[in-house]
This record gives C-alpha cells, sequence and structure tokens, in this order.
C-alpha cells in the first residue's frame, strides 16, 4: 500500500458491531477450572443467561448505522469485519441497498443510499482472510481497491 493509503487507514475510527461478546466466541474460549481440573468454556461460565440475552436485546439500539451516524456524522465509508450481523438491525429505518454487482460471497457485500453518502463495506472477519492464505496487508489492499472503485479514485 502507498503511504497516501496508510494515511487513510490511520485516520478511520473503529467500534465494535457487538458490543457484547457472542456465545459463539464465548463457546470456543476454552480453560481448566483450577478448582475442579474440568475444561471449561467462557459461556458456561455465566450464571444468569436471561439477563445476558436481556443486555443483548438492549445493545442492539447501538449495533446500527443510525447509532454511527448521531455519534460521528456521516463518514465517508463503514467497514464491517464481520459477515456475520444482521442486516436489518444494521440499516434499521435508512434506506440502503445492497449492490449485486459488488457482490462476493463470503468476502464482499456493498450497501448504498440514495439520501446518504456513506458508503458500507461488509466483509469478512480477518480470520477468514488468513484462512484463505492471505494477510492482513491483502485485505486492506482490497478492502481499498474496493472503496476506490466506488468513489472513482484512482
Amino acid at each position: 500500500m502507498t503511504e497516501e493509503e496508510w494515511k487513510i487507514l490511520d485516520s478511520v475510527g473503529y467500534g465494535n458491531l457487538f458490543p457484547l461478546e457472542l456465545p459463539s466466541t464465548l463457546k470456543k474460549k476454552i480453560y481448566v477450572d483450577g478448582h475442579t481440573g474440568i475444561e471449561r468454556n467462557q459461556y458456561e461460565d455465566i450464571v444468569d443467561r436471561v439477563s445476558y440475552r436481556t443486555l443483548q436485546r438492549k445493545f442492539q439500539s447501538f449495533c446500527n448505522l443510525k447509532a454511527i451516524f448521531e455519534a460521528y456524522g456521516e463518514p465517508d465509508v463503514v467497514f464491517i469485519l464481520s459477515w456475520s450481523g444482521s442486516e436489518k438491525i444494521f440499516f434499521e429505518g435508512l434506506d440502503y441497498e445492497s449492490k449485486a454487482e459488488w457482490y462476493e460471497h463470503g468476502l464482499r457485500a456493498v450497501y448504498l443510499s440514495k439520501t446518504h453518502k456513506t458508503k458500507v463495506i461488509w466483509t469478512s472477519h480477518p480470520n477468514k482472510f488468513r484462512y484463505l492464505g492471505t494477510n492482513p496487508q491483502k485485505m486492506c489492499q482490497y478492502l481499498s481497491d474496493t472503496y476506490k472503485a466506488l468513489t472513482g479514485l484512482h
């Protein structure tokens, strides 16, 4: 990547689409209980799962593009680095549409609006790119190329 491209990346703010750790992630975090010697996962440690699910529902109001607009205004682009997540929740109340010509299964989806300038590039988690035999720089280049093509930058 060029120095200019790195400067652009350096100016990007970031957040987490999922403010609470997902159950699927917690179930992967295995440890040995120091008292019993039994293998456990962190999801098993959640004693009050009803409250956990209640918190998840409450946090949904922060897991959408409207919340980003309220906090930061309308950025030029939002990258979502997780193929999971709900489009319906993320775009709730906004007029974003998926652009089929930009879709690559499991790698990229692009969403544009007629009333908002922000372009949304939804892609897989960086671990997926590593699994495919690539590296973070190639992933960034792929996303940078997508953004440049969308904005007409060269």
